[in-house]
């Protein structure tokens, strides 16, 4: 497995899987940090599953921050993907800036917009 961090206390890895349908292809694609060319928006993947209220709260918060900030939201269902299902297990939902994991279970919207800002 790839580099790992530590952010309060729990383990992350630097890069997270592109898509559950690359994933359940068995083509686990992975995203490194940085922006792709082109791209004047930073991207914000939410790794989620179904009946999982934080997950929902997550993508509530999520939607309305996008009246501060200007970011796409991409939502990936993990119970579509062994791989998924197997690398997150419980931990959802999972946010991802760039493909470099930043929040799992709560996020605070404060440090949300700072680490936004710092992906432009």
């Amino acid at each position: 497995m790839g580099p790992h961090r530590r952010i309060r206390g729990r383990r992350h890895t630097d890069l997270v899987p592109a898509t559950a349908q690359t994933a359940s292809a068995g083509l686990l694609s992975l995203m490194d940090s940085s922006s792709p060319p082109g791209a004047d928006k930073p991207r914000v993947t939410l790794y989620t599953r179904d009946r999982c209220h934080l997950c929902d709260e997550v993508k509530r918060q999520l939607t309305l921050l996008r009246r501060e900030a200007d970011f796409e939201i991409r939502e990936v269902n993990i119970d579509e993907s062994e791989e998924l299902r197997e690398r997150y297990g419980e931990r959802v939902p999972v946010v991802a800036i760039h493909g470099r994991e930043v929040f799992d279970y709560r996020l605070d919207a404060g440090r949300f917009l700072k680490r936004l800002r710092a992906a432009l």
